[in-house]
């Protein structure tokens, strides 16, 4: 392993070598990672786990617990919940971290098809920075472990046709990509339907456009890929009529579309993303830009001198050297770096334009390679079905928000930059190290944002990574690393939940933070644990406060939103209408005061309290 290891930094060029940058590639991500990983923990954090635990204690999902997507991500943490429990870093560090290494890693191979390795390896890790700084990242979630398989099926759709252009069957291939695409469907269903279908319609139309004389075979493969398939779902076959519950499992996945209002309401959230005219200007000012540079390159490719690639080299020198004086000057400062950058106004209000000028170049990117394959045979069929998979993920993400979901941006950002590292144009060597520059100087500032703001979502913000912060002594927390400010008042609520209930009590959570109940071990009455507005629909959320009059439980832990967040989730999730979930504000409102004595309430850090409530005379 030694000698192997020094064979390789013996090679003269090692941005070819494609074992190195991959290693290279690891070890950068674990470095970002390292800087905050620790200490990302939010009241959040417990829905996957509650389920589990749950399902431990004998309850059927859909039928004694709701549940709004398919089962199978629930059944992957119910298996890990056997041996790690509730110590809730175990998942993050032993599930969450190779799940996500696998996920760059399968990404860093295909794009090693279009470019050079190292900058396959730079384009994919910039990537990665990027994603993480989606302020909902976490590391063990539904988002990353979905994206495994869905990237691993693209993977093997490339070696598919690789195989086709030898002259060689793939059978096997065909079979894993059927119960891959299965997978990701039984994972999250909007996810596997938009994917699926891009990418197999395509795939499709590029098998008969490379072999048009081969439908026999065509068919064979579909029998393999429907075999894989069927296989994939044979748990949920077997889970769902062992236990009877057929009917409230489709009643529960279709109740998601009235939770976002209503499928024609998902479905026209395509149409939305497109009527920012300012983005159709940026790209197209890019676009003349482009056309601009290749005419240049035409008429200038062969009047390079001695003295201007001396000069450029001098350029892309002196850039690394200002890098690197940076680098030592804020060694141990990134907390600086992120308060001086996002104290910049102009910087905040302009990332998520800059994100979608991204997404949206992608989009046209693809168009515009997709017609040079149809209509001149320009490009390779690999590579193509890549691409397909950058433009479903891009509708993947419109169909579960109205707003640009950051974390797909590891899927459009390493391809666009690796094609950019690629390009040929004058003064190539200054191009690349302007680039450099860029993934280097964001790269930084990706590191210090999530310093600052590890996460953040509706009903909490992490406080900021410091030189205080201590290892949790929270049962369940242990190895996490919170500031005083998040472990006192954590340590707070868990010691009066357990002090003033028993376990046969029930403590009411509102509306997506069932962390505390994990950690003590005290159930959600009622059906519906979790009664967020994008996954509980108007009816079912009225149905859990008429519940609640009638049976008022022991404790509530309740997110009391502030009105300009009630205004802004009812936007986003019912178009501008008022919520079922006021039928529970108003029970909050009315009855609470009345049947309820307050114990404790903290301000979240974004929105509102969170508040502890015991009932009285019990």
């Amino acid at each position: 392993m030694t000698a192997y290891i020094l064979n390789i930094m013996r090679s003269r060029n090692l941005a070819d070598n494609k074992t190195f940058n991959g290693v290279l590639l690891t070890v950068l991500f674990t470095v970002f990672l390292s800087t905050y990983v620790d200490a990302v923990i939010s009241p959040q954090f417990g829905w996957w786990h509650y389920y589990a635990w749950r399902m431990a204690e004998g309850d059927v999902l859909y039928k004694d617990v709701y549940l709004f997507m398919p089962p199978y991500f629930v059944f992957i943490t119910r298996a890990l919940y056997t041996f790690f429990g509730n110590h809730l870093i175990l998942y993050t560090l032993l599930v969450g971290y190779p799940v996500r290494v696998g996920c760059l890693l399968m990404l860093y191979t295909m794009l090693c098809r279009l470019s050079k390795p190292m900058y396959a390896c730079l384009a994919v890790f910039f990537g990665a920075c990027l994603s993480a700084t989606y302020q909902m990242d976490m590391l063990y979630d539904f988002n990353p472990l979905t994206m495994f398989p869905c990237l691993l099926a693209m993977y093997f759709f490339v070696k598919f046709y690789e195989r086709l252009k030898a002259g060689r069957t793939a059978y096997v291939y065909s079979f894993f990509i059927g119960l891959l695409l299965s997978l990701v469907f039984c994972l999250k269903q909007t996810f596997g339907l938009t994917l699926s279908f891009t990418v197999v319609v395509m795939a499709a139309i590029i098998y008969f456009r490379e072999y048009e004389g081969r439908r026999s075979d065509f068919r064979r493969y579909i029998l393999f890929s429907v075999a894989g398939a069927i296989v994939a779902m044979i748990p949920l076959i077997v889970y769902l009529t062992y236990y009877d519950c057929w009917h409230e499992f489709f009643d529960c996945i279709f109740s998601v579309g009235a939770a976002k209002g209503g499928m024609d309401k998902i479905l026209m959230r395509v149409v939305h993303v497109f009527k920012d005219m300012r983005i159709w200007s940026y790209i197209i000012v890019l676009l003349a830009v482009y056309a601009l540079l290749r005419v240049y390159y035409h008429h200038h490719e062969r009047r390079h001198t001695e003295m201007g690639m001396m000069l450029s080299n001098l350029v892309v020198v002196s850039m690394f050297a200002a890098l690197l004086a940076d680098l030592v000057h804020h060694a141990g400062q990134p907390l600086q770096i992120h308060s001086d950058i996002t104290s910049n106004e102009l910087i905040t209000k302009w990332r998520t334009r800059v994100y979608m000028l991204l997404i949206d170049g992608s989009f046209l990117l693809w168009l515009y390679k997709a017609g040079r394959y149809f209509t001149k045979r320009e490009g390779v069929s690999s590579v193509l079905l890549f691409t397909t998979l950058v433009v479903a993920h891009f509708f993947t993400g419109v169909l579960s928000t109205d707003g640009l979901e950051e974390l797909y941006l590891v899927m459009y950002t390493p391809w666009l930059l690796t094609m950019a590292f690629d390009a040929k144009c004058p003064y190539h060597k200054l191009k690349n190290g302007v680039l450099l520059l860029i993934v280097g100087f964001f790269s930084l500032t990706c590191v210090s944002m999530k310093i600052q703001v590890p996460y953040s979502w509706q009903g909490w913000t992490e406080a900021s990574i410091g030189h205080n912060n201590i290892r949790s002594s929270i049962d369940g927390l242990e190895g996490i690393s919170l500031p005083d400010s998040v472990e006192r008042p954590f340590s707070t609520i868990v010691r009066l939940i357990e002090e003033n209930t028993t376990e046969d009590d029930r403590v009411f959570q509102f509306a997506n933070i069932p962390l505390f109940n994990l950690l003590t071990h005290r159930q959600i009455p009622g059906y519906v644990p979790i009664t967020w507005f994008d996954v509980c629909s108007d009816s079912l959320a009225i149905q859990v406060a008429n519940h609640l009059r009638k049976d008022p439980p022991k404790m509530l832990v309740w997110h009391n939103m502030k009105r300009s967040e009630w205004a802004y989730v009812e936007r986003v999730f019912r178009g501008g209408n008022p919520s079922g979930q006021r039928a529970l504000q108003a029970f909050f409102e009315r009855d609470v005061p009345m049947l309820y004595q307050p114990l404790y309430r903290i301000d979240n850090g974004r929105d509102g309290t969170i508040e502890l409530w015991l009932r009285k005379g019990k």
